[in-house]
């Protein structure tokens, strides 16, 4: 048996043993919530804002809360470079942002975008991130 066939039917077989020991979810469907506004100051920079929300269930069980705030520098040849903060928080489960907080987290990123000259457009992505977090656990 050729290698390349090898590997084709080893990943074959554990991916289908995989599926069918996996049950993380629910039956049930949740849903992500989220606002952003971008705010053009002038051809130089821009500001970033975001609000998500993620829900258990449709309507319901709220637990999960994201803002985050940033701004942008545009560089020429469409390169730009990101600096943003974010605070996450994790609340306890079930209910709607019930308390205490199980987890509650702040992030620094920075990002820097770089556009090739190229005819397909790519677009290159480097973020750096940092987080502090306070684990907070229902006594």
């Amino acid at each position: 048996m050729k290698p390349a066939n090898f590997f084709r039917i080893f990943f074959f077989i554990a991916a289908c043993f995989i599926y069918s020991n996996a049950s993380a979810q629910t039956n049930v469907l949740g849903g992500w919530y989220i606002a952003t506004l971008n705010y053009n100051i002038n051809q130089k920079f821009a500001l970033y804002s975001e609000a998500q929300v993620h829900s258990q269930r449709i309507t319901n069980d709220f637990d999960d809360r994201e803002l985050k705030i940033g701004a942008s520098y545009y560089l020429p040849d469409k390169n730009s470079f990101f600096v943003g903060f974010g605070n996450y928080k994790t609340y306890s489960f079930p209910g709607n942002f019930k308390k205490p907080v199980a987890v509650n987290e702040n992030r620094i990123w920075e990002q820097f975008l770089f556009a090739e000259n190229s005819p397909l457009g790519i677009l290159h992505c480097n973020k750096q991130e940092q987080f502090f977090r306070c684990l907070v656990y229902a006594k």
